[in-house]
């Protein structure tokens, strides 16, 4: 659980407006227009992949066919009560590039009176009776928002999302690892086309965001009535409105004052508030912030400061249970990942915080080769220290600054003999977990904004 005071060491920069683009190389180009078009035979796509564990596109190929002939006789099932406008899309999608593809029309029909059947053809979309008699468990919290499942079991597909968004993207994953789909723009994407062969695979396909709230704006909106324009949003999977996602922040240090969720630099640090007296915060021109201030490291910690206590008031008062698109601030893509022994990071941090600014408390965290050397500096007073301390580390080699304070706190207030510290780059918050049994996390979680290493 988060204390009132642990709040204050929070990011003080959220930026949560983030379209996941993905640009890579082709060989295969199509639009629905008259761009040329690779024609194959037999389907393909990406190759049987494990990336981590929120991808993992394994699938293996069966005795049986998806498609044999040029015709098939899987049917999709969706449920016959509450279809969602996100299911009916899912559908709607793989119907309309399946056949794009294979020339093939899959007939859609309804899971009235249907369970899972050993000898049954079906492509189940979403929570059909024929998922819930199939015996599959799958645990759709770990999906997060908008993740999918592909799983195979015996001659039915099924694919399954904690929302119905999560099962539109697995219809794209699908797509994609048989017919090469990847959407660039409204009218252009890749799609291999001519196929008239498809075996059946057995699936174990996870695909789980890293960015899990992801903005649809400017171009992603759709201008017309074309299926593509109406499409793209989805099939960049970008569809949250940063209206309903955005942290609002409060110029004043009351909820009753004015706030914005963006364009709200002004409302951190108010110009009325600030500008005669910290100039740094600034531009010369006066109408916008310096992120730098200017240089001048004091300045630039208590602008995070200050910034830190407007996220900390907006987060009380707005918080996750009532509103849990706001949860978009927690980091998510976090690569580095730190396993160490608590008590003993704490004790390094508090011999080597002796030396450190006073005013300041930073410290300097170096991370490689399941090290992390601590190292504090004065330089009015020409002291400094370092120590250094084993840990399991996975990542790139990073350098990243902290208060010391704020890091002893965060530390202290959790109970597990290890932790594990998350963290993207130098100019990110850090996410700070305690671990039981070096394996499971809690739900517990901590964020610590870093802070500038002096040149």
């Amino acid at each position: 659980m988060i204390k009132k005071n642990l709040l204050k060491s929070i990011t003080a920069f959220v930026i949560v407006a983030i379209l996941a683009f993905s640009i890579v190389g082709c060989n295969k180009t199509d639009n629905s227009g008259s761009d040329s078009v690779n024609v194959s035979d037999s389907g393909g796509g990406a190759e049987p992949t494990v990336e981590n564990e929120n991808h993992r596109f394994s699938y293996k190929e069966t005795n049986e066919y998806l498609i044999k002939n040029g015709t098939t006789e899987y049917k999709i099932v969706i449920p016959s009560e509450n279809v969602s406008a996100e299911l009916n899309i899912a559908r709607d999608e793989l119907v309309r590039l399946f056949k794009e593809a294979t020339g093939v029309t899959l007939e859609t029909v309804s899971d009235a009176g249907k369970s899972h059947d050993a000898n049954g053809k079906y492509i189940s979309l979403g929570n059909t009776s024929l998922y819930k008699s199939s015996g599959l468990n799958v645990d759709t919290k770990t999906l997060k928002k908008d993740g999918a499942r592909i799983l195979t079991k015996d001659k039915t597909i099924y694919f399954i999302g904690k929302t119905d968004t999560g099962v539109i993207n697995g219809v794209y994953d699908f797509l994609n690892m048989h017919f090469n789909f990847e959407t660039y723009f409204k009218d252009t994407y890749t799609l291999t086309t001519g196929v008239t062969e498809l075996k059946l695979m057995n699936y174990d396909v996870v695909d789980i965001p890293d960015i899990e709230y992801r903005t649809k704006k400017g171009i992603l909106n759709a201008s017309t009535s074309d299926v593509n324009d109406m499409m793209f949003a989805y099939r960049m999977r970008s569809l949250d409105s940063d209206s309903n996602m955005l942290l609002p922040i409060h110029s004043g240090n009351s909820k009753n004052s004015d706030w914005n969720i963006n364009h709200n630099s002004f409302y951190f640090l108010p110009l009325d508030e600030y500008f005669e007296t910290k100039r740094n915060f600034y531009s010369v021109a006066g109408n916008q912030l310096c992120f730098t201030a200017h240089g001048n490291t004091d300045d630039f910690n208590l602008m995070v400061d200050l910034c830190a206590e407007k996220i900390t008031n907006s987060l009380q008062w707005y918080d996750p249970v009532n509103y849990p698109n706001y949860n978009a601030v927690i980091p998510t893509a976090n690569p580095n990942k730190v396993l160490v022994d608590r008590i003993e990071l704490v004790n390094g941090i508090k011999r080597v915080a002796v030396c450190s600014n006073p005013t300041t408390n930073l410290i300097s965290m170096d991370i490689a080769d399941n090290r992390i050397n601590l190292t504090a500096q004065d330089i009015d007073f020409s002291v400094s220290a370092n120590e250094t301390i084993t840990c399991s580390y996975d990542g790139e080699p990073i350098s990243i600054g902290f208060k010391s304070t704020f890091l002893v706190e965060i530390l202290s207030n959790m109970d597990t003999p290890t932790v594990v510290v998350e963290l993207a780059d130098s100019t990110r918050a850090g996410v700070f977990k305690p671990v039981y049994d070096d394996k499971q996390t809690s739900a517990t979680l901590m964020l610590l904004m870093p802070m500038m290493i002096n040149a």
